[in-house]
């Protein structure tokens, strides 16, 4: 979707008093990559080199606006009623740039796919090779068309007298397509900055357009002359097709990262780690996680919802990632079944015996015996569930434009993983454990832990009597743990059906 320009540039005409000021660390920080960006544009030709290099320092620009976005000051502004509007504008800014995105590399995998044809063709020296460079011939004239209807679009925009920030980030962006559309086709492209100037600064120089010859060109012009074609020319517009893949892939991920809701996600991630980092397992720091976590999914159906990422989700390039979506969320929701399964088969023992006593007449003993040897094959059940979530640690997903929720997904079986060893009483794994091993790789401590769990047990296998209080302890710690994962449950299952619903339209 290619929405129009002119409102584009017309909603950022005005820059709000509230977003951070100039001076700023960050904003000033911004400022210096949009200039670098600008004075690269006019200094540079399009070759493969520049077009790499403007990639590289856009990423960088996207990674500077998120932390901008991520500030009190920023966040605020965007909160404010009469700025609505432009945060709206910001979204679909996002959005028509992954359009961009997602055009280009359609184009590019095309032209990859019909390459790598004809370079088999060559190299085992059978096959239709005049009708394969006919194919190919015939694919690179359709996708000059279409970069010329993406092209004009992006040109009709020609306002603003002092743009925002991200404004300013749309339209660097807009031109690079624009240039990366011309360098692709090897059609004649304007230097001087020409689209931003037309944009930004309503420039009136001429500016000079210059046909480029590079790699796509070369090629074009040795399959159209019915030369002998040379199979490294193949090969290097190959490599230079792949180098690009994966810089519109990685910029893809930056631009719906900066919508204050991708930013208030980031937040919560950051806030389930450091919890992790700093605290043991104790009954209220799991249930506090648990709170945590549920809070992460709320703000996750929210994202999903954005159009932006709706749009990335419903992406047929994206359909391994969704599934993996689909999978990892089902997992979670087994785990929570599994503890809400186990934890009820506690309490029922538990409240069975605490009747005992407080009746004084019962087989007490045989309900003991009951009781531990159901905590026993419970904790069999952990072990078995605990090592499964460990053999999975390498089955991380790649694809980074889907990397918040995979961080999720293993924030999620860390907690599991602790909340597994506490209610077994095992040794449990400190400062970020599973997660470390799942991201970052880290060595990890191990720890043994007492509660309430272990605490009954205690008395109940020394034979000694049970202390009622004890009892009831643990009974209220298992009643918070069953609310905050019938909560967790509710919103794990509202996340799934967002996602299964997405892909249904």
């Amino acid at each position: 979707m290619l929405l129009d320009s002119e409102k584009m540039a017309a909603s950022f005409h005005v820059r709000s008093n509230s977003f951070p000021p100039r001076t700023h660390p960050q904003a000033a920080h911004v400022d210096q990559q949009l200039a670098r960006l600008r004075s690269s544009e006019e200094a540079s030709t399009s070759s493969t080199y520049s077009i790499f290099k403007r990639i590289d320092n856009l990423q960088e620009l996207y990674e500077s606006l998120a932390k901008l976005i991520c500030l009190p000051v920023t966040q605020q502004a965007l909160a404010q009623g009469q700025n609505k509007k432009t945060v709206e504008q910001l979204l679909y800014g996002s959005l028509r740039i992954l359009d961009l995105c997602n055009i280009s590399k359609e184009a590019l995998s095309q032209m990859k796919e019909g390459l790598m044809e004809i370079q088999s063709i060559l190299r085992r020296k059978r096959g239709d090779l005049s009708g394969e460079v006919k194919k190919y011939l015939a694919s690179r004239k359709f996708l000059k068309k279409t970069f010329q209807k993406v092209q004009k679009p992006l040109k009709l925009a020609q306002d603003g007298e002092s743009l925002a920030v991200f404004g300013e980030a749309e339209v660097v962006t807009i031109a690079l397509f624009d240039s990366l559309f011309s360098y692709m086709s090897g059609s004649k492209i304007c230097g001087k900055w020409s689209l931003v100037s037309k944009l930004m600064s309503q420039s009136q120089k001429r500016v000079s357009c210059e046909a480029q010859e590079n790699e796509f060109t070369r090629v074009d012009s040795e399959f159209q002359s019915e030369k002998t074609m040379k199979i490294e020319d193949v090969q290097i517009l190959v490599s230079c097709i792949q180098d690009l893949e994966d810089g519109v892939e990685s910029l893809s991920n930056f631009p719906s990262r900066l919508h204050p809701q991708a930013a208030h996600v980031d937040e919560q991630l950051i806030r389930l780690r450091s919890s992790e980092e700093a605290s043991t397992s104790s009954s209220s720091s799991i249930c506090q996680r648990l709170n945590n976590l549920q809070e992460l999914h709320q703000s996750l159906e929210k994202l999903i919802h954005l159009p932006a990422t709706e749009h990335a989700l419903a992406q047929e390039q994206n359909k391994k990632a969704t599934e993996k979506l689909l999978d990892g969320s089902l997992r979670i929701l087994d785990l929570c079944n599994i503890s809400r399964d186990a934890l009820s088969q506690m309490k029922e023992g538990l409240m069975e015996i605490q009747s005992i006593l407080r009746r004084k007449r019962g087989d007490l003993s045989g309900e003991i015996k009951k009781y531990l040897a159901s905590r026993r094959s419970l904790k069999k059940s952990f072990q078995r569930v605990v090592k499964s979530l460990k053999v999975k640690q390498n089955l991380k997903c790649n694809d980074d434009s889907f990397a918040v929720f995979e961080e999720a997904e293993a924030i999620s079986v860390n907690l599991f993983d602790s909340l597994f060893c506490f209610m077994s009483g095992s040794k449990t794994c400190s400062k970020w454990s599973l997660v470390s091993k799942l991201i970052n790789q880290k060595k990890v401590s191990y720890e043994a832990q007492g509660n309430e769990f272990t605490k009954v047990d205690s008395e109940f296998q020394s034979e000694k009597t049970l202390k009622m209080e004890d009892g009831q302890n643990l009974e209220s710690c298992i009643q918070d743990l069953e609310d905050r994962l019938e909560s967790l449950s509710k919103s794990l299952i509202k996340y799934r059906v967002s996602i299964l619903n997405i892909l249904g339209q």
